[in-house]
This record gives structure tokens, C-alpha cells and sequence, in this order.
């Protein structure tokens, strides 16, 4: 019986493996073929589209995520732009919220996976934006020019807490993401995402199956003037917005 149960978990990891190893080839492919035709048509966006369309959804279907979502009606309607604030567990929330959020998201990405082959290479292409968390000038820098493409009318998605949680819990939320919606006074869409810490483990490469829930909660704006008297009551109010979406996230991932 012993033997039974050591030769099945070696099955399953083969198995893990091939889900991985399959889902790199799919990113492989789609990224040259995106980029080659986004570059024929003269048409940049069109990666952009076609990442939501057709790359988060199959890669998400060939490693075995399966993505649920409830809060739909809480994504704000128009072309007014918004910022998506969402708890980070690993690398999968990135074609899990493509996946989830019906609009062309722009991400606000760590420095580090800028020079990441194909996703960081990818990601320049079509125009993310990359923050430096060692270099206070560099992220300023990243920041304007986050400003710019929200005052261009397009939506961005930032990971408040800048980092991968260790625990899975939503981790301390940062000022930079909160800064910017009040500069611009556009709506915060908060979302959270449970799951996709059990896909990919942080720092692993391999993906396993797994069930991931998105709760999105109702937008807010945050003060368009923030200063010492309010801005730790600001803070807490987001952090415990995100807080109280992924204890939902959680229990309607267990369903």
C-alpha cells in the first residue's frame, strides 16, 4: 500500500511538471506571436487584448487554475479609468486577473522582473510599468509615469502591499497605489484572490492545480488632500477593505 501511494505522488508530479513545462511553451508561442503581429498591423495594443483574451485564459486552463469570480457589477461602467488594488500571493495573479477583470489592464510591476525572460520582456513591450523598491528616485520616476497613462484614460492594477505574501495573508498595504488614486482622484476597485498561493509557491516554478476565487469589492475614491491627520485612518481603511474581501475570498473558495 506504502508503494501504491509513493508511486501516485510520483504520477502527480509528473504531471505537475508537464502542466508546467506545457504552459511555458504556451507563453513562449503567444508572446512572439502577439508581439510579431501587434508590430504587422502597426497595433500595440492588440498584445494587450489578445493577453486578456486568449493568453491568461488558456495558459490558466492548461496548468489546471480554475477561476471563479463574484463581484462583477462592482467594476465601474464608462470609460472613466480606475486602479485596481488586489492582494499579491504569487505569479499566477497575474493571468488570473486578466482573466477575472473584463477591462485592459495595465500593470505596475516590481523592477526585478524586468529583465524576467518572456513576461518581463513581454511586459516592456506593452508598456507596464516597472517600480524600483531600492531606489526611492527611480520609483518616484515610476510613478509619474504611472500618473500619465491613468490621466491617458486607461486602467492600472497595483499590488499595494509590493511584495508576495509569505503566509497568504493580505501583508501591510503601501502608500504609493493610495497616493496616486488621490493625486488623480479616480476610483479604487479593490479585489482579492485566494488560491493562487497553492498554485505556485513563492520563489517555485512549478504550477499545481488549484481552485482560485476573485472578490471584487465596490469601488471607492480615497481624499484628494491627505496629510498627518488623515493618512493613517486612510490607510487603515484600505487595509482592512482588502482584509475583510479576502476572508470572503477565502470562504467562497472553499465551496
Amino acid at each position: 500500500m506504502l508503494r501504491f501511494f509513493v508511486i501516485l505522488s510520483q504520477i502527480l508530479s509528473c504531471m505537475v511538471l508537464i502542466r508546467s513545462f506545457i504552459g511555458l511553451l504556451w507563453c513562449i508561442v503567444f508572446f512572439f506571436t502577439a508581439v510579431i503581429c501587434s508590430l504587422l498591423l502597426f497595433k500595440p495594443k492588440i498584445a494587450i487584448v489578445w493577453g486578456k483574451t486568449f493568453w491568461a485564459p488558456i495558459f490558466n486552463y492548461l496548468v489546471g487554475v480554475k477561476v471563479s469570480v463574484e463581484g462583477l457589477e462592482n467594476v465601474p461602467n464608462g470609460e472613466k479609468p480606475f486602479i485596481v488594488f488586489v492582494n499579491h500571493q504569487s505569479y499566477i495573479d497575474i493571468p488570473v486577473c486578466l482573466e477575472a477583470i473584463p477591462n485592459d489592464l495595465y500593470f505596475v510591476l516590481k523592477e526585478e522582473l524586468r529583465h524576467m525572460p518572456l513576461v518581463g520582456w513581454f511586459s516592456r513591450y506593452v508598456g507596464m510599468v516597472f517600480v524600483s523598491r531600492e531606489n526611492s528616485q527611480k520609483a518616484k520616476k515610476s510613478l509619474e509615469t504611472v500618473a500619465q497613462i491613468i490621466r491617458a484614460g486607461k486602467h492600472v492594477l497595483i499590488y499595494p502591499e509590493g511584495t508576495r505574501s509569505e503566509d497568504g495573508k493580505v501583508g501591510k498595504i503601501k502608500m504609493g497605489g493610495i497616493s496616486l488614486a488621490s493625486a488623480a482622484q479616480v476610483p479604487i476597485l479593490p479585489v482579492a484572490i485566494d488560491g493562487t498561493q497553492v498554485s505556485q509557491k513563492k520563489g517555485g516554478f512549478l504550477i499545481k492545480p488549484a481552485k482560485v476565487h476573485v472578490q471584487i469589492g465596490k469601488a471607492f475614491y480615497v481624499p484628494e488632500i491627505i496629510n498627518e491627520q488623515n493618512v493613517t485612518a486612510i490607510r487603515t481603511d484600505v487595509q482592512q477593505t482588502l482584509e475583510k474581501l479576502h476572508k470572503i475570498a477565502i470562504e467562497k473558495n472553499k465551496q
